[in-house]
């Protein structure tokens, strides 16, 4: 809806050209892009299949979030992955460690010439949950730029509470 129709053009904030119209056209404008940018995800999505579960999750991973959610292979065993976006970068220029219970991923790229240096760096580093098979982790990096870390899952063992607890009530 304009904002436009809504206002007396009699009144000076309100004429074409004063602050007003010009906040109603760049909210209009936002508007479109916003639209725009809707359109996209959902195209990344569908390019990315099943690596991509919803928009949301492409706007983390637009965002520079990490991905992570439980697989299970074809053998029925449970294992974690992370995906990250790191279009733009080549593998030799993606490094992948664990440490003190985190996984970091870092990506360095410089393009030099004679007239410009350009720099560009990634760093990620997400909670790596305990159950986590860390002597068994493995990535791939696709052609899109998506880097995919897996590691076997255990999940830890959850002590069993009793359905029921009787508390006595002691008397002072």
């Amino acid at each position: 809806m304009s904002l436009i129709g809504l206002f007396d053009w009699e009144d000076p904030l309100h004429r074409p050209g004063s602050l007003l119209t010009t906040v109603d056209r760049s909210m209009r404008g936002m508007e479109r892009d916003v639209r725009n940018l809707e359109r996209q995800l959902d195209g990344l999505q569908r390019q990315w299949g099943r690596q991509v579960p919803s928009s949301g999750v492409v706007h983390s991973m637009l965002h520079g979030n990490a991905v992570q959610s439980t697989v299970v292979d074809e053998a029925g065993n449970k294992k974690l992955q992370w995906n990250f976006d790191v279009s733009g970068f080549k593998p030799e220029d993606v490094s992948i460690r664990t440490q003190d219970g985190k996984l970091e991923v870092k990506a360095k790229h410089e393009d030099k010439s004679e007239h410009h240096s350009h720099f560009r760096e990634f760093t990620r580093i997400v909670a790596i949950p305990e159950g986590t098979g860390l002597e068994n982790m493995a990535s791939k990096l696709n052609d899109k730029g998506l880097l995919t870390i897996e590691a076997p899952y255990t999940p830890p063992a959850i002590e069993q509470q009793p359905s029921e607890t009787v508390i006595p009530v002691q008397h002072e």
